[in-house]
């Protein structure tokens, strides 16, 4: 069974999530548009499908090594790169992305070799002769670009021009630039015993004045093909690949020798560890750089649970020394917008001891399908958070938010007078069976209990502090008494 925190990706509210792909989440920081968060997780796409296993580490590998080259290769193309704030998270420059994808090829490989070999010659503007084997070297570097849709499909540099995606002018820019850059990083790379294979890029124009920006990601393993030189000048056939194609490798085995044909969604715990160290490996080969700070290659476990753990930690502590988001989040349910009065209550008292609030209404009766879509957002949630159930009569929001988050739910309903509060208790204190779920019927009490219950070491600091002068308050109130 899949782990509930694993299936929708990272969340961070109260930042708003704004795409989830394949591989990358985007959050918007808070009202600023002009720039965004991009977080890389540890899962892997192939042949346009995301499989059920993660490669840990992954994420951190694909971020460090982007930014890695968007500083090497600055001077070639600006990128939309700002600032790399934690292994796997960089915030970029918001842009108007270019709806195709430039795969440049040196070598005749991966899915070019598996067309050739089919028969196909023509790719895009370029006809390959015959008697080509597979991995020989092309006499030229080639581009062969895709549409950038839920399935990449060929596109000519003719039907580009005709389906004015772009213009002629912008087009050829975009083949020049593709071309300095693989050969400026094919160099690097071959002093280092590495042959860049192919690649893919992906371009945007900038908001302010539409010039051509560089985005993504840029020679990883999960964009490119390499190989090691050495290998390769051994055996063209049988060298094998630090990257992606090595899971694509094994998928295809998988899926011949299946009954079915149909395409594994899950990779065993070799493949799975094997690919991490193989990415892990490629990263020191390329940047000279170690990678301790996210893997001990020497390892002889390889845990995704422990890769997200470390990475979420690692961007949770950033973010909240940035002062993008609080150490702790409170979110305030109601059940209509008539409860507003008593959530500005909660969230007054919330604003004291300085953590983010969320408000929302949702109807446990009338709309409770939003319940699941706040469980997912909350479930996969980076920040410590509780939540605060508002309804009255008929309470039928806090069993349910219980039923649908793993993070603590605490009622306190918005009672007018103590009648109200005499007829309708019954419903936020008899929930349904093993719904966890507390109930206060004080405002300040309830509050308090659930800031306690983020388990903040400075709130339980704050927390004590308080005790200490209420016990001192009350000491001195007692000395005062017996003075009388």
């Amino acid at each position: 069974m899949k782990d509930m925190k694993d299936r929708d990706g990272i969340s961070i509210p109260p930042l708003k999530k704004i795409h989830s792909g394949k591989v990358r989440d985007s959050f918007r920081l808070g009202n600023d548009e002009s720039k965004r968060l991009i977080v890389v997780s540890d899962r892997i796409s192939a042949f346009d499908h995301i499989l059920d296993s993660k490669i840990p580490y992954k994420g951190s590998i694909l971020n460090m090594l982007t930014n890695f080259w968007f500083n090497k290769t600055k001077h070639i193309i600006k990128n939309h790169l700002i600032e790399e704030i934690s292994s796997n998270a960089s915030i970029v420059q918001e842009a108007k992305p270019i709806k195709l994808e430039f795969i440049v090829r040196k070598y005749i490989s991966g899915s070019l070799w598996r067309s050739y070999s089919k028969g196909q010659r023509k790719f895009s503007t370029y006809t390959l002769p015959e008697g080509l084997t597979q991995n020989a070297a092309l006499s030229d570097i080639i581009i062969t670009p895709t549409t950038k849709d839920v399935s990449d499909q060929e596109i000519s540099y003719q039907q580009i021009i005709e389906s004015k995606i772009i213009t002629k002018e912008l087009l050829d820019y975009i083949y020049d630039v593709s071309l300095s850059l693989f050969k400026f990083v094919s160099s690097y790379l071959e002093e280092r015993n590495i042959l860049l294979v192919d690649t893919k890029f992906e371009f945007a124009t900038q908001i302010n004045d539409d010039k051509l920006i560089l985005i993504d990601e840029i020679f990883t393993p999960d964009s490119s093909r390499f190989w090691y030189k050495s290998q390769y000048e051994k055996n063209q056939i049988e060298v094998e690949s630090p990257d992606k194609e090595f899971v694509r490798k094994y998928l295809m085995d998988a899926k011949e020798s299946k009954a079915s044909k149909e395409m594994p969604k899950v990779l065993p715990d070799d493949i799975v560890c094997d690919t991490t160290k193989r990415y892990i490996q490629l990263y020191q080969d390329i940047t000279g750089m170690l990678a301790n700070q996210i893997y001990s290659i020497n390892s002889s476990k390889i845990s995704s649970k422990n890769s997200s753990k470390n990475c979420n930690e690692e961007l949770y502590k950033t973010l909240i020394d940035k002062n993008i988001i609080k150490d702790g989040l409170i979110v305030i349910v109601m059940g209509s917008k008539n409860d507003l009065e008593h959530a500005l209550k909660i969230k007054k008292i919330c604003n004291l001891y300085d953590v983010d609030v969320m408000m929302r209404v949702i109807s446990a009766h009338k709309n409770g399908e939003e319940i699941s879509n706040l469980g997912r957002e909350l479930n996969n949630s980076i920040n410590p958070t509780v939540v605060i159930a508002i309804a009255g009569r008929s309470n039928g929001l806090g069993g349910s938010l219980a039923y649908n988050l793993t993070v603590p739910v605490i009622n306190i309903p918005p009672f007018k007078d103590n009648l109200d509060m005499f007829l309708n208790i019954n419903s936020s204190l008899i929930m349904p069976q093993n719904a966890s779920v507390a109930t206060s019927v004080d405002v300040e009490g309830g509050t308090r209990l659930a800031l306690k219950a983020l388990q903040l070491e400075r709130l339980k600091s704050r927390f004590a502090s308080e005790i200490i002068d209420l016990k001192d308050k009350l000491k001195n109130d007692d000395q005062e008494v017996q003075a009388l």
